[in-house]
């Protein structure tokens, strides 16, 4: 009955101590300035620490002999081994990024060309929450062992690139001026770093620029970014008679010589 009571004990206080940890968290990230990534490595950390302590106290309560512990465990580990070899490596790695933090909480990353914020990182997993408003749960080894792109590890300036195309006849220093207008127009497009307009190639049937923006506010909304920006360039290149063109083949029909 003891052993019970202390084991529900133990469950009780890591239970609570995650629910404080997660209550803490939210009410940080409404306050501007808090790093809300290391605040969330230090106090998961801590849950960790004194979920091992309580259990190191309930077996010293109790009057476990740790020495026969060992002993099962060592006549199990072979076995065991193997089958929690999985886990035992995401757990190491969640500790490596709660001390780390190659990434932590509220930062951008691409997994896999799967784009979205990370929302939690526990001991085992990490939950990235994307565009769509989808939970993808994905375990810590991955960001060690894999490459991850981290859009938010030094910065949350973040650049975009918009392609455009433009039909021939138009000068291209109208269409660099226009597209500049546009990208100035928008609050959430930085002045500096300054937008570039860069002219790629001589398409086949299209002369190929691309918008590069630099942004903070909509660093996590690329697709939202990218939508506006293209109704405001289709709207600026109406207003100037800039036609975006499409793809279209020329036939020539030869007559047979007789």
């Amino acid at each position: 009955m003891a052993v019970a009571e202390a084991l529900a004990f133990v469950i009780v206080v890591v239970v609570v101590l995650r629910f404080i940890r997660r209550s803490v968290v939210k009410k940080l990230s409404k306050r501007p300035g808090i790093n809300v990534g290391l605040a969330n490595s230090i106090l998961t950390i801590t849950n960790y620490l004194i979920g091992f302590a309580l259990i190191w106290l309930m077996i010293q309560f109790l009057g476990i002999n740790l020495r026969a512990l060992a002993f099962v465990f060592g006549a199990l580990s072979v076995g065991i081994g193997f089958g929690l070899q999985n886990i035992v490596n995401n757990v190491v790695s969640g500790l490596f990024i709660l001390l780390e933090r190659p990434v932590k909480l509220g930062d951008r990353a691409v997994v896999d060309g799967m784009e979205g914020d990370i929302v939690e990182i526990a001991i085992r997993a990490t939950t990235v929450r994307t565009n769509e408003g989808v939970s993808v749960i994905v375990p810590n080894s991955h960001f060690i062992s894999s490459s991850v792109i981290n859009r938010s590890l030094d910065d949350e300036i973040v650049r975009y690139r918009i392609p455009v195309n433009v039909a021939y006849g138009t000068d291209p220093n109208t269409i660099r001026d226009v597209l500049l207008q546009v990208a100035g127009s928008k609050p959430y497009v930085l002045s500096e770093p300054p937008p570039v307009v860069i002219f790629e190639e001589f398409g086949d049937s299209a002369m190929k620029f691309f918008l590069w923006v630099w942004t903070r506010e909509m660093s996590h909304k690329p697709m939202v970014l990218r939508s506006e920006l293209n109704f405001a360039i289709n709207e600026a290149f109406t207003e100037h008679g800039i036609r975006i063109p499409f793809p279209q083949l020329d036939v020539h029909v030869k007559q047979p010589i007789s």
